[in-house]
């Protein structure tokens, strides 16, 4: 369904759109379309494998079909997730089911592909949110708000125009810089994403930084290597993103702990902190 409103400047006509669910399944007892992700039927209650797609009891752990794990646990904060659930609703951490590096298919407790051994990524993940949709002559152009800056992107694009932050065109995921296919998509829907370079300014005074800047030298503020966000110099983990810092001696390189005020190594007084990399 749609409704359109009276052309605008450009012929740009906003849509309200009620896109189709991709349904993965129906339940096995009263036939409704189903997530099986979901591990239930919201319209009737029936418990079924996320897997097979039978029905299963509430006290099975194992599914009695298939023989799968019915429940696993998010890597990063311990929820207890159905085994078809992707995304954890506790933290958003994604737990990919494939290899980005050579496509194989993961277990949902894989630290290491089984085929090519690269360590699997498991992070937090923001998922876009579409504002409205616009047509373009024959063509309807979706537009999200970007988690990132705030501002407006085209979905179909997957990058932000003002900070470069990356989404999937499919689902809207947030994708990492070096991604280029969708860790949620899959193979078959992978997407590669044009990126364009944003220019890099300090979150703070909006000053032009350098490649090679890793404080602003206008306004001396830190700021975290992977996102660029606000950092204090005491912070061990980016508040935005979840990276974990490294912390070195600024003058031999050496790792040394965020609140050590000289270097074990070389005896250099580090002031105002470890710098961080």
């Amino acid at each position: 369904e749609e409704e359109e409103l009276p052309d605008n400047d450009g012929g740009l006509q906003p849509l309200g759109l009620v896109l189709p669910a991709r349904y993965t399944g129906e339940c096995p007892s009263c036939r409704t379309p189903v997530f099986l992700e979901d591990g239930f039927c919201s319209f009737c209650g029936t418990n079924f494998c996320s897997n097979c797609g039978k029905t299963v009891s509430e006290e099975d752990e194992i599914c009695p079909h298939c023989h799968v794990a019915l429940f696993f646990n998010c890597p990063l904060c311990g929820f207890e997730l159905v085994t078809g659930t992707d995304q954890c609703p506790n933290c958003n951490a994604l737990v990919p089911n494939f290899c980005t590096a050579c496509r194989a298919a993961l277990p949902r407790d894989a630290q290491h592909c089984p085929q090519c051994n690269v360590s699997i990524r498991v992070i937090r993940r923001d998922t876009a949110r579409v504002v409205h949709s616009l047509r373009v002559g024959e063509v309807v152009v979706q537009v999200a708000a970007c988690p990132g800056c705030g501002g407006k992107l085209s979905v179909h694009e997957g990058q932000c125009p003002n900070c470069g932050y990356r989404i999937c065109p499919r689902c809207q995921i947030s994708l990492e810089p070096d991604e280029t296919i969708c860790p949620r998509c899959g193979p078959d829907g992978a997407q590669v994403v044009h990126r364009v370079e944003p220019e890099r300014r300090c979150p703070t005074c909006g000053q032009p930084l350098e490649a090679s800047d890793d404080i602003c030298p206008e306004c001396e503020q830190l700021f975290c290597p992977e996102c660029f966000a606000a950092i204090d110099d005491a912070d061990t983990f980016c508040p935005k993103c979840g990276v974990e810092f490294e912390f070195a001696c600024p003058e031999c390189g050496q790792g040394v702990d965020p609140e050590d005020e000289e270097c074990a190594a070389c005896g250099a007084l580090i002031s105002g902190g470890a710098a961080s990399n």
